[in-house]
């Protein structure tokens, strides 16, 4: 029911005009729907400041996307809307893990399309090739035969493989990281500059290797760099795997090639990526079969083409209003956030969360506090149903794919005073994460039984502080999301503090308010604290389907 302006990247007007006149044949309102063309830096920035946009959905670069979540962060919107808000998918650093009892054919053929269709210039393909040591040389091989294979040339060309790069500013930037590739890394296949003339714009493969230990820091193979560059990395575990392949700030997509299904179910689980392919590409996610977006600094989330995806787009109605006998809090005069806010989560089975809550229910009714434990009762039940078994999406053949909520969002700044507190203390605890309190004392009978339960300490903290000290807090590096029932005003102030970017900060922060999205009670509530997971198995194997189930890999969540 939105009206919108489409501004297409700057690079490609024509597709965003052609798409906007399309959708007017097609019956969409003239005036609800507007192509403007223009550059980021001007019509760009006058939309993300404009007070009389509500909201922007951006798919673009990390750099781009985190002074746009700051820019609407600082923007108070016209009309009756509280907050401006931002949807973004961003970058990705894409890693694809070979395990030694991987097909090569297969791997061969995934990891080109993953790394060199559309040269490279896809949000979601592989730059990053982890592969284990006992098969290592053998797949090296066949990789570097096949990028020598590939065919660059003019994109309309027949026989072209590995198309021309976007513009010149695109090209002359891939030149020097090109540059810096080969003075960090052992050079393998070397075709970058080989195609064509500068003008032409058209680049070759350069696939470079270098040891585990070097890429967690190596600019080749932490940042996104939007080019047929390819990095293969040797592994001697599985730990040093996952450990390099999260080794960066980003977490759009990943490949696993196994055929084990433990072992896939494993690396599934262990990846911190919003797209988890297993024998098979990892780009060219379908609307409603893989919906996709990214976690950590990949995304804001919903993922495009998920079920939770158009509650982006709408707000509540419902949201309380302000308390007038409570003044507006502003920030302290702190510069950072008190020391020892809790910044990781709950490390621990869903099963054994929902254990701890439910014998802290028991505790409290115990105690008297019936309607307290009922209330615990029943967010267990919805984080039972939300939380533990994945989602199915839309079913193709050949192919087994699941939505997962079982990664926790992280550290989290919770104020709860309204009659549904205790969902609002529940659900982020049993989604993993780990909470500090602020101005929420009617929750401390609920967290002493807790604590009683097994909660384990320092997972919940109170600071005493107050609200000032929480929108402090909420500029810290540590926190990944703020969460309160409270009215407007202090959702307004938790979103502009939110919104700039701290050094060391690994995911764009969010707001979990009144304003927008399920609420306590509601389907969907519970899983707005989690990172959700697209796992897409492969199951076609030699032209049959043979369902490659997982079989028992329901450890420690890594």
């Amino acid at each position: 029911g939105n009206a919108a302006i489409l501004k297409p990247a700057e690079q490609t007007p024509l597709l965003g005009l052609r798409l906007a006149s399309l959708l007017h044949e097609a019956g969409v309102p003239r005036d609800a729907l507007i192509a403007l063309p223009g550059r980021g830096e001007t019509a760009g920035a006058a939309l993300a400041e404009s007070p009389e946009v509500a909201m922007v959905a951006f798919t673009g670069s990390r750099a781009v996307g985190t002074l746009l979540h700051e820019a609407v962060a600082r923007v108070e919107p016209s009309g009756d809307t509280v907050t401006k808000t931002l949807v973004a998918e961003l970058g990705g650093k894409n890693a694809i893990i070979v395990f030694p009892d991987a097909d090569p054919d297969e791997v061969v053929d995934g990891v080109m399309r993953s790394a060199f269709g559309h040269a490279n210039q896809k949000c979601s393909a592989a730059s990053r090739v982890l592969v284990a040591e006992s098969v290592y040389d053998t797949i090296r091989d066949r990789l570097v035969e096949a990028a020598r294979s590939l065919r660059s040339g003019p994109a309309d060309a027949a026989g072209t493989q590995l198309n021309p790069v976007i513009d010149a500013e695109a090209r002359a930037r891939l030149v020097r990281d090109a540059a810096l590739a080969r003075g960090e890394c052992e050079v393998l296949l070397d075709r970058f500059e080989e195609p064509a003339a500068a003008a032409d714009l058209a680049l070759g493969p350069l696939v470079v290797e270098l040891p585990a230990a070097q890429a967690r820091t190596a600019r080749t193979t932490t940042e996104e760099l939007f080019g047929p560059i390819l990095a293969l990395i040797p592994f001697a575990t599985e730990e040093e795997a996952y450990a390099v392949a999260n080794g960066t700030d980003y977490g759009l997509t990943a490949g696993i090639f196994s055929r084990s299904p433990a072992t896939i179910e494993r690396a599934s689980r262990a990846i911190e990526a919003g797209n988890v392919y297993a024998n098979r590409a990892i780009t060219a996610a379908r609307v409603g079969v893989e919906p996709f977006g990214g976690m950590k600094m990949s995304g804001t989330g919903p993922k495009a083409g998920g079920s939770d995806y158009l509650w982006a787009f709408v707000r509540r109605t419902d949201a309380p209003p302000d308390d007038p006998a409570t003044p507006l809090a502003t920030p302290s005069r702190a510069a950072a956030p008190a020391p020892g806010l809790p910044s990781g989560g709950w490390d621990a089975p869903l099963d054994e969360r929902l254990d701890v809550v439910e014998r802290a229910a028991v505790l409290l009714g115990e105690g008297g506090r019936y309607e307290d434990a009922a209330a615990l009762l029943a967010v267990a039940q919805s984080a039972r149903r939300e939380l533990g078994p994945p989602q199915p999406t839309i079913p193709v053949a050949g192919q087994r794919t699941e939505l997962r909520y079982d990664t926790p969002r992280g550290g989290g700044l919770l104020h709860a005073a309204g009659p549904d507190a205790m969902w609002w203390l529940a659900a982020p605890l049993l989604a993993g994460n780990s909470l500090t309190l602020f101005d929420s004392r009617g929750l401390s009978p609920v967290t002493e039984a807790l604590l009683r339960a097994g909660l384990p300490p320092g997972v919940v903290q109170s600071d005493p502080a107050g609200l000032s000290a929480m929108l402090s807090a909420a500029g810290g590096p540590g926190v990944a999301f703020a969460a309160t029932d409270a009215g407007p005003a202090l959702a307004r102030a938790l979103h502009r503090q939110l919104g700039p970017t701290a050094p060391g900060q690994r995911s764009l922060k969010i707001l979990v308010s009144r304003l927008d999205g399920p609420q306590a009670g509601e389907p969907g509530f519970v899983r707005r604290f989690a990172w959700p997971k697209v796992v897409a198995v492969r199951t076609l194997r030699h032209g049959a389907d043979l369902g490659l189930d997982p079989v028992g890999a329901r450890g420690r969540r890594r």
